[in-house]
C-alpha cells in the first residue's frame, strides 16, 4: 500500500490499521514523495487524500494514471459532496472515502479494490490471449486466402490455355486482354476486389469457345450466319462452364456479359447501360482493342490507331465512355504495352530457381 496524506493523525491511524491487517505500506506527505515511491517500489494500491496542502491529490492521481495506468487509487476527502465524488471517479479512482471515515469503510474499499484489480487482470489476460488467437487465426486465414488465390489463378490459367490450344491463331489473346483490362481497372481506381474480378474474368472470357468447332475458329474467310451464331454462343457456354466453380468473385457473370454493349446491340442477352457490370464494360473495351491489334486468320493486325478509332467513334454508344478515355490514355500518354501474364514467376532462393505465384502483374 501507499498512503499519501499530509495529516499525520490520519497517517498514523491508517498505519496502525494496515499493520494489524497484515498489509505492507509506504507513506508520503506530498506528490513528489509519492511518485518517487511508486517509481521505485512495487505498489498494489494507492490511498490518496484530495488535499495535500497546496497540492491537489486529483493531479497526483492523473499523473499516476498516465505513467502507471494499472495502479488503483482510493480517494480520501474532507469534502463530502457529489461534485468531489464525481471528480475523483472521473480521474480513475476505484474508491471514495469521506472524512471522518471508519476503519471498516477503509477495509471494505481496500478489499473491493483488490477484487476489482484481480478481475481486471483476468480480463486483460483473457483479452491478450483472445487478441493473440485472433492474430494467429487471421494470419492463418490470410495464408489460406493467398494460397486459394494462387490455386484459383493457376486453374484459370490452365483453363485459358485449353482454349488457346484449340485456337492457335489467337494464342495469348486472353492474357494480353487481361493485362489491358487490369491496367484500365487500376487507373480507374477500382477496388482491389473489383480489379481482381476484372483480371481473372479476362483470363477466362473466351473459355466458351471450347464448344466451337476448330474449323470455325481457324477459318481464314468470313463466317456465314450459322457459323457466326455458333460463335455468339460462347459467352453463354462460358457462363455455364464457370458457374459450376464456387468462385468468390462474380467471374461467371462478367464472362457472360463481355460482349454486351451499352445500346443493347450486344449479345447474348442484349443488356443495356447500367445493366452491364463495370467489370464487363472494361473487359469489352480491352477485348476489342486487343483483337483489332492482333493478327487473325481472316485478316492482318489492324494496328493501334485503328483500334483507338473504333472505341473513340463508339464511345458512349457501344462502350463505356470512362473506360474508353482511360484506355486511350494508357496507350497515348502512359505508353502501355501488351504483356503476356504468366501464372508463375521464377525467383532465386538459396541459389536455386523457384517458381512462385504471381497474382497481379504490375503495369
Amino acid at each position: 500500500m501507499l498512503v499519501v496524506d499530509d495529516d499525520p493523525i490520519i497517517l498514523d491511524m491508517i498505519k496502525v490499521f494496515l499493520t494489524s491487517n497484515g498489509y505492507h505500506y509506504y507513506t508520503a506527505s506530498n506528490s513528489k514523495e509519492a511518485l518517487k515511491i511508486v517509481d521505485n517500489e512495487s505498489i498494489d494500491i494507492a490511498i490518496i487524500d484530495i488535499c495535500l496542502g497546496e497540492e491537489s491529490g486529483i493531479d497526483l492521481i492523473k499523473t499516476l494514471r498516465e505513467y502507471h495506468p494499472k495502479l488503483p487509487c482510493i480517494v480520501i476527502t474532507g469534502f463530502e459532496d457529489e461534485t468531489t465524488a464525481h471528480l475523483a471517479l472521473d480521474v480513475g479512482a476505484y474508491g471514495y472515502l469521506a472524512k471522518p471515515f471508519s476503519l471498516l469503510e477503509l477495509l471494505v474499499n481496500i478489499e473491493g479494490t483488490l477484487r476489482r484489480q484481480k478481475l481486471e487482470e483476468l480480463r486483460d489476460n483473457y483479452q491478450d490471449q483472445l487478441e493473440k488467437r485472433v492474430s494467429e487465426s487471421t494470419k492463418s486465414l490470410r495464408i489460406s486466402l493467398d494460397l486459394h488465390r494462387q490455386i484459383t489463378e493457376g486453374v484459370i490459367q490452365a483453363m485459358a490455355e485449353v482454349v488457346e490450344v484449340r485456337d492457335p491463331y489467337t494464342a495469348g489473346h486472353q492474357q494480353r486482354t487481361a493485362s489491358l483490362a487490369l491496367a484500365i481497372s487500376q487507373v480507374l481506381g477500382l477496388s482491389k476486389e473489383t480489379t481482381e474480378a476484372v483480371y481473372l474474368s479476362a483470363l477466362l472470357h473466351d473459355i466458351g469457345k471450347i464448344s466451337i468447332p476448330a474449323e470455325i475458329l481457324t477459318k481464314p474467310g468470313r463466317l456465314d450466319s450459322v457459323e457466326f451464331e455458333l460463335v455468339k454462343r460462347h459467352p453463354q457456354v462460358g457462363f455455364k462452364i464457370l458457374q459450376k466453380i464456387p468462385f468468390t468473385l462474380p467471374i461467371c457473370e462478367i464472362v457472360y456479359q463481355h460482349h454486351e454493349r451499352l445500346d443493347g446491340s450486344g449479345y447474348p442477352r442484349g443488356l443495356k447501360g447500367d445493366d452491364i457490370r463495370i467489370e464487363a464494360r472494361i473487359l469489352a473495351v480491352a477485348d476489342v482493342v486487343e483483337a483489332m491489334m492482333s493478327h487473325r486468320p481472316y485478316r492482318p493486325a489492324l494496328g493501334q490507331e485503328t483500334a483507338i478509332k473504333e472505341i473513340s467513334s463508339n464511345k458512349g454508344k457501344l462502350y463505356d465512355p470512362h473506360v474508353v478515355s482511360t484506355c486511350i490514355e494508357l496507350f497515348t500518354s502512359q505508353g502501355f504495352l501488351f504483356q503476356e501474364i504468366k501464372p508463375f514467376r521464377t525467383v532465386q532462393k538459396n541459389g536455386e530457381n523457384k517458381e512462385q505465384p504471381r497474382l497481379y502483374p504490375s503495369l
